[in-house]
């Protein structure tokens, strides 16, 4: 992913942010990948320079001081011809123009990275985190895309312990079966590799 630095509110995302320290709901929709050149002037910015695809938003998190965390999966699926990623930008809803308007943007400048179409022989998937001024609104929302099914090791660290049946003993340890049909819980440093297994029992 291109070195950006961090975000910029345009004028319209003060607005919002203004608006929501007040008590209405600032509900971010997408993040928008460009191609554009960087612009003279971030805060006057009503989109992207120069869009190029689209992406839902997978997570939101407030970090407690001032900021919220996006997680967002970057992939080349539906990308037609492939592009510099130059420019980012984090769309917020409007609620009194009934539109998203760009909330927060940032350039890559020179450390752009190339994103290649879809059908090549390089597939992208990746997540990134955001992270936004959101200032002390409590009512901060996103829109979350259902289908973005990507997950991270502290995803699947954090899970870990609530896929274990009932009975295990400890978290992360796995059910180890004998020659004899018994089964014992091993932790999982120690536990048989499959190939292992099936060898003890076929020696049985």
């Amino acid at each position: 992913m291109a070195a950006f630095p961090g975000m910029i509110l345009t004028t319209a995302g003060r607005q919002l942010q203004a608006k929501a320290q007040i008590g209405q709901q600032l509900q971010f929709t997408r993040v928008g990948l460009g191609s554009g050149v960087a612009p003279a002037d971030i805060e006057a910015l009503q989109g992207l320079v120069a869009e190029e695809t689209s992406l839902g938003i997978q997570s939101i998190d407030l970090v407690g001081d001032g900021t919220s965390r996006i997680r967002v999966v970057l992939v080349n699926q539906g990308v037609q011809t492939g592009f510099f990623i130059r420019e980012l930008g984090l769309f917020a809803h409007d609620p009194d123009v009934g539109t998203d308007v760009l909330y927060a943007y940032t350039h890559a400048g020179q450390t752009a990275d190339f994103l290649p179409a879809e059908g090549g022989a390089t597939v992208v998937e990746q997540t990134f985190d955001l992270i936004t001024v959101v200032g002390q609104a409590q009512n901060v929302t996103a829109v979350i895309n259902d289908y973005l099914t990507l997950a991270t090791k502290q995803d699947l660290d954090a899970l870990d312990p609530r896929l274990l049946p009932e009975g295990a003993p400890t978290p992360g340890a796995m059910l180890q079966g004998g020659p004899d049909g018994s089964t014992q819980w091993v932790p999982r440093s120690a536990a048989l590799s499959d190939a292992e297994h099936l060898a003890m029992i076929a020696g049985a």
